[in-house]
């Protein structure tokens, strides 16, 4: 019997092993016996003591986000381990949550309607230390992981097109004794109603014009378009947004909740974590760069991001924490084009959603069949869009690569009203009126936050992004089966410049194949099914800006080097930048390409050109004074004058003179330590007793006969013997001074 019970608690103990085992097997944590306060055995930022499932930290559950109606099963892995890895090492557990993030942060988009508001609702409620979450729309998700100090904060405030949303929220975790301050930044995508961000979209920026005026009549204080735009490389709208969003960032937010979590622990680290989706995705993608620039510790996972920047520095190593998904058959990553010189910062995966059709459909319970473009699709669509937003002579000619300028900036001609030539984008509303800028109630349905002007005998003249948004429109139309008359047709022609009327219809036949590729429910699918399929971060490569070392991408084997030119009265100094435009004649580029010609750059400054410093020492040898000029400009000197070390380095002697060194040590380094050596004299014979050859202090028969000895060549005398042995001071010491000395033996 005893034995028995030995049995049956041995089988027991067993099955606890096995079952707990198989828990804990994804995570090899610590066992614990108890679910003590603050102890998280899943590593999923719920504490053990509320977590209903401690040892799981695998999530399933419905996402509502792109449609409508209808929700998308989706499950995510939240593993707080992630943000004490290598960021530049892809983790899929990070990157199924950065997923969920990108679409929450579509957050109540419509509060009139609440009908692009975004919620996951779990398959089982989550119990959390604030309570109970089944439903959590938008930011409510971030507190039941741990995340407190929740912000939601948009940038409407500002007035103009360059608008944007995110969701901000902070905790403290630690893992193996370490701990880290984790900042959250979700950023909303495009708003669907949105007229400024639709304009901000289509808004690359001009470099050649992004300095308006001088303010001052030197000059020397220039005034940009937009203060905002940082980094004149990156698209102008998402850059704006970026910098505004980490204005917020640092000076509110990290103040306000993190820095005093960081002051009470110095030890703790800090990382910031960005997700985003379309436009957000491109804003949260640079973002991540200028955190990175400064240093900081950066996770970044985006869904759908355009192209976002033409900097040639992209692609470098710094950026390898940046993971970009794109669904190849998505339109949106494709522009703006890389035959621009557009690309993204960090590491892009591209991959073919429609393989996954069984499972997105499953996912979705829609049907996509028919609806994924093609890469044929994609390249026709590009040559269209060239077409219709480019200044192209030959309209036959579908295939040609504009350069980014001519697209995106019309140069129409005109003189409008406030405006000056050519380049203009206006911050106020302005209906489509049938006869140009007037209003008129029956065209005005659909006022848009771009002027355009209207000619009888020159057309229409517009910006883009208004084209764009007109495009969009028709789009829109024909996704949800409307069909395009002769009447569409006509208002179409009043809405369109000439220059972007060519091939429009050809463009949005494939409207219907535009929306469920880019939705963040295929995303979310798509990043579950990679994941999947083992070994996701392999699909991640670096995209080479001009020139890459192999076809999967790489690191851009040429640098520009750029040649400044300044404007008259704007030439850099020593000390002073200058203002001017740069080019770069390498092969790399032509004329069509971003880099080529920079205008209204600034130049930095020369720096001094100096001579080959010059020394000079005063007459006594106590001090040495050390002096450049420079070359560029005569008035620009430096001087120093030091005191002198001596030393001897041979000393004088009797026989010989010795060697002395003078040593000037300048604190300036560009100036050499400088020596001067001198003769010491030698010593003269110290005066001795006449006729004491041996040197002995007296006069007696031993001198006498030292000197005979000396004499016969049987013996040695010191010079100074010599001396005193020349008593008749012929200096000759010989035979004749004998009898003297004798006589010195004789006192007198």
């Amino acid at each position: 019997m005893v034995r028995l019970k030995k049995l049956a608690a041995l089988l027991l103990a067993l099955v606890f092993v096995l079952v707990t085992g198989m828990g804990e097997a994804v995570f090899a944590a610590q066992t614990r016996s108890s679910r003590e306060a603050g102890a998280d055995a899943d590593f999923d930022g719920i504490p053990d003591e509320f977590d209903q499932d401690p040892y799981n930290n695998v999530f399933t559950g419905k996402l509502k986000s792109s449609h409508e109606d209808d929700v998308t099963t989706v499950s995510f892995t939240v593993d707080f381990r992630n943000f004490f890895a290598d960021n530049t090492v892809y983790q899929p557990e990070l990157a199924s949550f950065s997923a969920i993030g990108s679409a929450l942060a579509y957050y109540n988009t419509d509060p009139e309607t609440d009908s692009f508001a975004t919620w996951y609702r779990f398959d089982t409620p989550q119990t959390w230390s604030g309570g109970t979450a089944v439903q959590p729309q938008g930011p409510e998700l971030m507190p039941v992981f741990g995340f407190e100090d929740i912000a939601n904060y948009t940038l409407n405030h500002y007035g103009d097109d360059d608008i944007c949303e995110v969701t901000i929220g902070h905790r403290a975790y630690t893992f193996n004794g370490e701990t880290k301050q984790i900042v959250a930044l979700w950023v909303r995508g495009t708003e669907p109603k949105s007229q400024e961000e639709w304009s901000s979209n289509f808004n690359v920026g001009d470099l050649v014009r992004f300095f308006d005026a001088y303010d001052s009549e030197e000059g020397k204080e220039l005034r940009q378009s937009n203060d905002d735009w940082t980094r004149k490389t990156n698209h102008r709208g998402f850059d704006v947004c970026a910098t505004r969003l980490l204005n917020y960032l640092r000076t509110y937010y990290l103040d306000e909740f993190v820095q005093p979590e960081l002051d009470a622990d110095p030890e703790a680290g800090l990382a910031f974590w960005l997700t985003g989706h379309s436009r957000g995705a491109a804003v949260a993608n640079i973002m991540a760069s200028y955190l990175i620039d400064e240093g900081a510790e950066v996770f970044a996972y985006t869904y759908a991001a355009p192209y976002n920047t033409a900097n040639t520095e992209a692609s470098a190593e710094k950026y390898d924490c940046i993971f970009n998904l794109v669904n190849a058959n998505d339109f949106v990553p494709t522009l703006p084009m890389p035959e621009w010189g557009f690309t993204r910062y960090g590491k892009t995966a591209q991959v073919d959603a429609s393989q996954w059709a069984a499972q997105i459909k499953a996912a979705t319970n829609v049907e996509y069949s028919g609806k994924y473009l093609t890469a044929s699709d994609i390249s026709t669509m590009l040559s269209k869009f060239i077409c219709i937003t480019g200044e192209n002579a030959d309209r036959n000619n579908p295939g040609k690569i504009l350069g980014w300028r001519e697209v995106y900036v019309y140069h129409c001609g005109h003189t409008h009203a406030g405006e000056t030539c050519g380049n203009y984008q206006s911050t106020t509303f302005c209906g489509w009126g049938l006869f140009g800028p007037y209003e008129n109630d029956y065209y005005n349905k659909y006022p848009v936050r771009l002027r355009k002007y209207s000619y009888w005998d020159g057309g229409i003249c517009q910006t883009p992004a208004y084209c764009m948004q007109v495009l969009v429109e028709l789009m829109a139309a024909v996704a949800n089966g409307e069909y395009l008359s002769a009447g569409w047709t006509y208002l179409t022609s009043n809405k369109l410049a000439d220059k972007f009327d060519f091939n429009k219809q050809s463009l949005i036949s494939y409207a219907t194949k535009l929306t469920e590729p880019h939705f963040m429910d295929t995303y979310a699918v798509i990043q579950a099914q990679i994941n999947a399929a083992g070994d996701p971060g392999a699909r991640f490569h670096t995209l080479g800006y001009y020139t890459a070392e192999n076809a999967d991408g790489g690191r851009p084997v040429h640098t520009h080097t750029y040649t400044y030119v300044p404007y008259e009265g704007h030439e850099p100094t020593c000390g002073e930048a200058g203002f001017g435009y740069r080019y770069c004649a390498c092969s790399e580029v032509n004329a069509d390409y971003y880099d080529d010609v920079q205008k209204n750059v600034v130049i930095p400054a020369l720096g001094h050109d100096w001579s080959e410093p010059e020394y000079s020492w005063s007459e006594d040898l106590l001090s040495c004074t050390a002096s450049r000029v420079c070359a560029r400009d005569a008035s620009h000197t430096e001087t120093e004058t030091v005191g002198t070390d001596f030393e001897v380095v041979i000393p004088a002697s009797v026989e010989a003179p010795g060697v002395g060194r003078y040593t000037a040590v300048f604190e300036n380094e560009a100036f050499a330590q400088q020596t001067r050596e001198v003769e010491i004299p030698q010593l003269a014979a110290p005066a001795g007793l006449r006729g004491d050859v041996n040197c002995d202090g007296q006069v007696t028969m031993s001198d006498l006969t030292a000197l005979s000895a000396f004499l016969l060549g049987k013996g040695t005398v010191t010079p100074q013997g010599l001396l005193n042995a020349d008593v008749n001071g012929d200096g000759i010491p010989n035979v004749i001074d004998m009898p003297m000395i004798y006589q010195l033996t004789i006192p007198v």
